[in-house]
């Protein structure tokens, strides 16, 4: 296998070791990666110079060492951006303790190699053998190196936030790397013949560690670390650059602080508690007061030189008997908070105990909720008069939420529907009407509580498909102190009114209709008696326009000229029969027009019903023809009458005459017949 592919694959198992014992830290903590660093330490001391190979044919690479002494660098590093100042300092401390531990062993079981094969000379190949110079100057230099990879990478993150993170990372171990080689070879080889050689295969091999291991630590930190989010690393660390080398002086200096702080706050803590209104106590697993402030003195009627480490139970054995004591228990067993409210016959006040458990014991707080408890009670007083208000209203009122769902409604509301209160509360009704007129009242609903505008809208319900009702509903909205939105509306059942105003539609319909004749007056009096409408033939009749009439009485344009006595007889007639039977048969009435010709009219009145208020109807008819034709027929019959009498008298006269003829000529005849009786006879006797 090549030697470059071999080297590549030390680099990725040795990173990957630190880094997956990095990932495990949360379970197995920090120290087998302390014992891996310290190990690759100790190897480095070992294949310093053993694993070489030659790279361009006269520099020496001792790959190796090279990558286990750059790994413990990229550790540091690692271990600075994620874990911060103190694990950084702790795993430095933790690789040198362990290189130096391990030194010691290797060094002992290389005197004890040594006794056993009781060996006269020693052994330079023993794999126990350590050159302490090399491990002397190694172990400094890696501890100078150390601080000096921290420092450089703060001291970039601070002062060139748009330099990329990846150039942080390689300036930071490329420097450090580099300045190692540096010290490294001067100390060790400088004089000599190999100092030349050794220092540019140090910088060779160093330079080529430094950007592999930097690669591998960026795609980490930015692409594989599921922490990133938390961290604290790359830009934003604000740590001071000689962080490394001052924690320990700031750690007690706010070790200090803190303790100070904290006496501070226990004395806010203790005023703080001894000026609230609440009642405090403290009890431990015994049940032994181990703190009350001035609040729970004056409840209980003590002061604390005189309650503190005593036993609850046995300073109130009263209480032993009460609920309290199983609320008490109850909250030492289950460690759950329990809240308990009792009423003070003695103070005649209410108190609510929140009691909060823990494993050192109790924490109680007493709060006087006197005023709260009478609250409620007016609460519910101020509800029952709600109810009853809200019952003893006619219409139907509901309280719905911002879902449409109903919170509220009256006695009003149950019965129009005919529907229990458990089949109202806490729906919406949706399933109980058709389709299109959910929609309807949900986007109504939806509207007002958007908008806070006030809805007045007429429309049909039909409740679980029974009778379809038409119901005028006025929605408004009503915000509560949280800021949450109600709807608050109000139900008029106006079926039966639609039904009348359909009924009365047709009904104006069809007079409209008959009060449109062309050959009939009509008008309409209000209880005034004056004209609010009147039709065309009316107009025509009376010679007068129609704007002329309107607003005006009958007798103010002349509609009754009661200038003889039939008119005035005939008039009060009409009123007085209209007035008791609300209709009047047809009464004939005189009118003299304004051009001063007469007219004769037809009239009849009758009681009208208009928008729910009285009316008069007057019907008039114009016979004024008819009675010129009755007179002419009249004045005809008079004529005809007076000639047949003239004419009579002239046959009595010429009867008369006739008669006295007759009798003058029957008298005659009567002569001539005796006179022809008398001849006859004469000739009778003289024949005899």
């Amino acid at each position: 296998m090549n030697i470059y592919i071999i080297i590549l694959i030390e680099f990725l198992f040795v990173a990957a070791s630190i880094l997956l014992l990095f990932r495990l830290r949360s379970k197995l903590g920090l120290a087998p990666l302390y014992l891996l660093l310290g190990s690759v330490k100790y190897l480095l001391n070992s294949l310093s110079t053993t694993l070489s190979f030659n790279f361009f044919g006269e520099y020496v690479i001792y790959p190796g060492s090279v990558v286990l002494f750059s790994a413990v660098l990229f550790a540091v590093l690692l271990i600075y951006i994620k874990e911060g100042v103190s694990s950084a300092r702790t795993l430095i401390v933790g690789i040198i303790i362990s290189n130096f531990v391990l030194t010691v062993l290797f060094d002992i079981t290389y005197a004890q190699d040594l006794i056993m094969s009781n060996a006269t000379d020693i052994n330079l190949n023993s794999a126990f053998i350590i050159d302490y110079k090399y491990f002397i100057i190694g172990n400094v230099l890696l501890l100078l190196d150390f601080f000096l990879i921290v420092i450089l990478y703060q001291y970039l993150i601070l002062n060139f936030k748009r330099l990329h993170f990846f150039l942080i990372i390689f300036i930071s171990l490329f420097s450090v790397l580099i300045f190692d080689a540096i010290i490294y070879n001067i100390a060790k080889f400088y004089g000599t013949p190999y100092f030349i050689n050794s220092m540019i295969s140090h910088i060779i091999g160093k330079s080529i560690s430094s950007l592999i291991f930097s690669i591998i630590l960026y795609v980490y930190l930015t692409f594989l670390d599921k922490e990133k989010n938390k961290a604290t690393f790359i830009a934003n660390q604000e740590r001071n650059i000689f962080s490394i080398l001052t924690y320990r002086k700031k750690y007690f200096n706010l070790k200090v602080e803190k303790n100070v702080i904290e006496q501070k706050l226990t004395s806010q803590l203790e005023t703080t508690l001894n000026n609230i209104s609440d009642g405090f106590i403290s009890l431990d697993t015994n049940w032994c007061y181990i703190y009350v402030n001035g609040k729970a003195c004056e409840y209980l009627g003590r002061t604390p030189s005189n309650i503190l480490g005593k036993n609850i139970w046995t300073e109130f054995p009263e209480k032993a008997k009460q609920p309290l004591y199983n609320v008490y228990h109850k909250a030492a067993e289950t460690q759950e908070t329990q809240y308990y409210i009792e009423y003070s016959k003695l103070l005649d006040k209410w108190y609510e105990r929140r009691i909060y458990p823990s494993p050192e014991g109790l924490t109680i707080y007493i709060t006087d909720i006197t005023k709260q408890k009478k609250a409620e009670g007016q609460i519910i007083k101020n509800e029952k008069y709600l109810n009853n208000i809200l019952n003893n209203i006619g219409d139907p009122i509901f309280v719905k939420d911002d879902q449409s769902k109903i919170l509220l409604v009256n006695n009003a509301f149950r019965e129009i529907f005919n529907i229990p209160e458990e089949d109202i509360i806490g729906k919406s009704l949706i399933d109980d009407v058709p389709p299109e007129e959910r929609d309807n009242f949900l986007s109504i609903d939806k509207q007002v509580l958007d908008s806070g505008i006030e809805n007045v809208n007429e429309e049909t319900f039909t409740f679980r498909e029974l009778e379809t009702r038409v119901i005028s509903t006025k929605k408004s909205r009503f915000l509560d102190d949280a800021g949450n939105k109600f709807l608050i509306g109000t139900i008029r059942d106006i079926t039966e009114r639609k039904k009348a105003e359909i009924a009365i539609k047709e009904s104006e319909e069809k007079f409209s209709k008959a009060f449109e004749s062309k050959v009939i007056g009509k008008a309409i009096l209000n209880n005034e008696k004056r004209i609010i409408e009147i039709n065309e033939a009316l107009t025509n009749i009376l010679g007068y326009k129609r704007e002329d009439m309107l607003g005006k009485t009958a007798e103010e344009i002349g509609f009754f000229k009661l200038d003889n006595e039939r008119n005035q007889e005939n008039e009060k007639m009409l009123w007085t029969e209209f007035d008791k039977n609300g209709y009047t048969s047809n009464v004939e009435l005189n009118y003299k027009m304004h051009s001063g010709k007469d007219k004769f009219l037809l009239i009849s009145f009758q009681r009208l019903k208009l928008v729910g208020e009285n009316h008069i109807l007057i019907t008039v008819l114009d016979i004024t023809e008819k009675k010129n034709a009755e007179q002419e027929l009249e004045q005809y019959r008079n004529n005809l009458e007076n000639l047949v009498k003239t004419r009579t008298e002239e046959v009595n006269l010429k009867n008369a005459e006739l008669q006295r003829m007759n009798k003058l000529f029957v008298g005659r005849e009567l002569k001539m017949k005796e006179l022809k009786n008398i001849i006859k006879e004469l000739k009778l006797k003289i024949d005899n």
